[in-house]
């Protein structure tokens, strides 16, 4: 939780990913409802909501190939972007 307070006055960016099974549009409501759960939890750490925001990509940005399990895991993630 010390990292989460480092934040400061910093904005940043908490985006969701998901895997590519199931249809898209509810992976994309699927990954907003995790960062907003992520945003949450900063939030209870003592981060200022006015410094969050959220996004959710859904499956259109995966890091590792969906055809195997360990892919899948790894494409369903938070990331933080700074600004």
């Amino acid at each position: 939780m010390v990292a989460i307070k480092r934040v400061g006055d910093q904005q940043v960016q908490v985006i969701g990913h998901t895997d590519d099974v199931g249809g898209r549009d509810a992976n994309v409501a699927l990954s907003l409802q995790r960062a907003i759960a992520v945003k949450a939890y900063m939030e209870r750490a003592g981060v200022a909501a006015d410094n969050l925001g959220v996004q959710g990509f859904g499956p259109d940005r995966p890091v590792a190939d969906n055809a195997t399990a360990e892919g899948r895991a790894r494409n369903r993630r938070i990331e933080f972007r700074v600004l």
